[in-house]
């Protein structure tokens, strides 16, 4: 009986576990970095207190005992089950988090919008009403601000960031539409935008075919090498057609 809940406590684990890593990578896409040493951290602790655990209360003598040594065939065997049902999903859906960030890490320092870049603190207005949950009037903010420097495109990162946020896609959609075209000779903040386009296509409202197409298009018109090679990435991952 011992072996049999130690088995049904280690694939509650993993299933968790799977759905925990499922759960933060439909939500997030590429998660936070926070998110995802969470949920790393948390898989640690689970598989580190369950070897513990179960290996202290069920290694008796009696049990699987080794007639010619001193010790039990069931410590290693408790360890080949954590390391299965515990640690394989969480490596699986850790690496998937980490190549998420990775490749989130070069679309918004790599490739940033504009080589002028300002700091939010100087929309600090609009983030004011955004942190109060006013989105609109962050997004007249954020308009105002653009209009006043049409040269830089923060503000309308920002505003597609905020209505995406507030599950009004559509209309982020168009927004990151405006900055491709206002922006089009800017490879750097053309791809960032077709990129993020993607993320919402992909993730939020599952138009794959609609992600697909974009990501091509970075692949066709990005002269930048790694550019066309982080596109070509995010299209191995999206569903086959």
């Amino acid at each position: 009986m011992i072996l049999e809940h130690t088995l049904i406590i280690l694939v509650l684990c993993s299933a968790v576990m799977t759905l925990l890593g499922g759960s933060i990578k439909r939500q997030y896409g590429y998660p936070p970095l926070r998110a995802a040493a969470a949920y790393l951290a948390g898989v640690v602790g689970v598989g580190i207190y369950a070897t513990q655990s179960f290996v202290n209360d069920t290694s008796h003598r009696y049990f699987f005992e080794l007639p010619e040594e001193d010790g039990t065939l069931l410590n290693p065997l408790l360890r080949l089950m954590v390391a299965v049902l515990v640690y394989s999903p969480a490596i699986a859906y850790g690496a998937l988090m980490l190549n998420g960030l990775a490749a989130r890490f070069l679309v918004d320092t790599v490739y940033r919008p504009s080589a002028i870049r300002r700091p939010k603190s100087s929309y600090k207005r609009a983030w004011a009403m955004a942190h109060k949950g006013n989105t609109a009037v962050a997004v007249r903010l954020f308009r105002k601000y653009y209009e006043e420097d049409p040269t830089v495109p923060d503000p309308l990162f920002y505003m597609a960031q905020l209505l995406s946020h507030d599950q009004r896609h559509m209309e982020a959609l168009q927004r990151y539409g405006e900055i491709m075209r206002r922006f089009a000779r800017d490879e750097s903040v053309w791809a960032r935008a077709a990129f993020d386009c993607a993320d919402l296509y992909e993730l939020k409202l599952r138009q794959y075919d609609r992600a697909r197409h974009l990501l091509e298009s970075i692949v066709q018109r990005a002269k930048d090498v790694q550019l066309r090679e982080l596109a070509e990435v995010r299209l191995g991952r999206l569903p086959l057609p």
